[in-house]
């Protein structure tokens, strides 16, 4: 089948756009012939071993069999005659710019398109359904990890350690009020090695920081620190969780809502609040059972790999 699948920017380095890009590479080594649809007309993916042909004119579509729109900024195309059309949501998206009337709107026919949809939150689900008034079908999936990517390895931490992930960004339903930032500055105070990585450079001191890190980096950040520690307001389901706890990086986790993946056998979860998420990094630094969330953390990956997630997607493409 000749598949395109759309991209806002496929050199901007997030989670999100990490797994549009595994959709594609996936699908293509299921047998598909696989376009992506670049929207900032990028010629080229920098950063990620993309092995899908990169299109950047939407004329393609009209020789497909199939279209999958991964965000609201391609709710356009879904206009197109294509014999198969989805869409993708990884995050209600209206929440990164509140107030733009615009932006709403295209999030709105994003979300109640009457074409198949596949969810990667449950939360996101009930409010689809609930608030906007979706009918037309869902279907629940997650989110795998690339082990060629992030291999499980079981590294010797000093127990000191604890990595902050994108720490500093302007999207209000992240971390507005900074509790990353304020609670690794406090555990650095007393002695605690504080490293992370971001998006963009940051003005605030830890022990490190790498901005946009390459793969390698970024295993080695999961192999030397015992937690990561990682507060939003909201999020459907994070990618740095999941390819932390290959390397038995424990996240704690402060959130209002989502992240399906962190349970309470496989993270430390609290509110988004200061003195809830430094409580319970310091009850994760001191708990006995941490080495045995660890362990969890690792089946866990192995048990929901992208070869048994895409298999799923696959199966419902082609019906």
């Amino acid at each position: 089948m000749r598949i395109v699948i759309t991209c806002p920017d496929i050199n901007s380095v997030h989670g999100g756009i990490r797994v549009i890009l595994e959709w594609a590479n996936r699908l293509q080594d299921l047998g598909h012939q696989v376009f992506v649809l670049d929207q900032a007309k990028r010629l080229k993916c920098k950063w990620f071993p993309l092995r899908t042909k990169v299109v950047n004119n939407s004329y393609i579509i009209n020789r497909s069999d199939c279209l999958i729109v991964t965000s609201p900024h391609g709710v356009q195309f879904l206009d197109r005659l294509v014999p198969k059309k989805f869409v993708f949501v990884q995050m209600m998206e209206h929440y990164f710019r509140p107030g733009n009337a615009k932006w709403d709107e295209m999030c709105r026919l994003f979300y109640t398109t009457p074409f198949p949809m596949f969810s990667i939150s449950k939360w996101n689900i009930e409010e689809m359904t609930h608030k906007w008034g979706r009918t037309g079908p869902i279907h629940y999936i997650g989110n795998g990890v690339n082990l060629d990517h992030f291999p499980i390895k079981n590294p010797i931490k000093d127990g000191k350690t604890i990595l902050i992930e994108s720490p500093v960004t302007n999207n209000p339903s992240k971390d507005p009020d900074l509790l990353q930032i304020k609670v690794a500055q406090r555990l650095m105070a007393e002695g605690f090695n504080i490293i992370g990585y971001g998006r963009e450079p940051i003005e605030y001191k830890l022990n490190e920081y790498h901005v946009k890190p390459e793969n390698k980096t970024l295993n080695d950040l999961y192999s030397r620190a015992s937690l990561l520690l990682k507060a939003t307001r909201m999020d459907a389901r994070s990618t740095s969780p999941i390819e932390a706890m290959t390397k038995g990086c424990v996240t704690v986790r402060g959130i209002e809502l989502g992240d399906d993946d962190l349970n309470h056998e496989n993270s430390y979860r609290c509110g988004y609040n200061e003195r809830d998420l430094y409580d319970t990094v310091k009850m994760a630094i001191n708990d006995p059972n941490l080495g045995t969330k660890a362990k969890i953390c690792q089946q866990y990956v192995h048990d929901n790999s992208w070869e048994s997630i895409m298999n799923q997607v696959n199966q419902i493409i082609c019906n």
